[in-house]
């Protein structure tokens, strides 16, 4: 099976194509003030570069979080497009699945992805559901289930390795920095594999949302509802 693969969750945008296990081409670029402009033109490209069509594709794959709100909603909003113009099936793979899928072993390992806010997102082997907390609430939280991870990956995980390492001196973090980002290609691990066996089923394409984990602005300084202009004046 074909698939396009598409990361938007984090400041790296990552678009690949996978056929079956076997990456055929990906390309990750920074993209600190939005994906929109590029997302298209670089998957487009990276077609032309695999000599591959778009009617060529089996399903289209997307990376749904947790992460950025407006990265989500840009490459949710991209697949989502082009699975309703060629009647492709789309899956939806969480963003720290796909981190975690970097390592020889998960065993005791979290994927720590970078919320912002002095927050993580965090989602392991030692966590059932993926969690929006601080470094110091995440070492609490572990505390109390008496767990201390093996092995930390993802840009949280950098970003807050001082306080990570103060708790757990004996934490592993890869060197490679690469293995910190999220990459397209990840996505479609063991996808073809599960679709085979009938383990996996497309998910339907109006009713796939992202994982936001947290609340975004709007919910929490508008419980009820953002108000109309008239109210505004009202």
């Amino acid at each position: 099976m074909k698939f396009a693969c598409v990361d938007t969750s984090t400041f790296t945008e990552s678009v690949a194509l996978v056929e079956g296990e076997t990456l055929w081409g990906e390309r990750s670029v920074r993209r600190p003030y939005g994906h929109a402009p590029g997302l298209h033109a670089d998957l487009r490209e990276l077609l032309k570069e695999v000599n591959w069509s778009l009617d060529s594709l089996d399903a289209l794959v997307v990376g749904i979080g947790p992460g950025s709100f407006t990265g989500l909603r840009v490459g949710m909003a991209a697949i989502k497009g082009l699975a309703y113009a060629l009647k492709k099936p789309v899956y939806g793979v969480s963003t720290a699945v796909a981190l975690l899928a970097a390592l020889a072993d998960q065993r005791e390992a979290l994927a720590l992805i970078d919320a912002r806010r002095g927050e993580l997102y965090a989602y392991g082997d030692l966590i059932s559901e993926p969690m929006c907390l601080t470094p110091e609430a995440l070492i609490d939280h572990l505390k109390e289930s008496d767990h201390v991870p093996r092995v930390l990956v993802g840009e949280g995980a950098i970003k807050h390795q001082a306080i990570l390492r103060e708790a757990w001196p004996e934490v592993y973090l890869p060197l490679n920095t690469a293995t910190h980002l999220p990459r397209a290609g990840l996505l479609a691990t063991g996808l073809a594999a599960g679709i085979e066996s009938g383990e996996v089923t497309p998910d339907d394409v109006a009713l796939l949302e992202p994982i936001y984990v947290r609340k975004s602005d709007a919910e929490i300084n508008y419980p009820d509802g953002f108000p109309s202009e008239a109210r505004l004046f009202s």
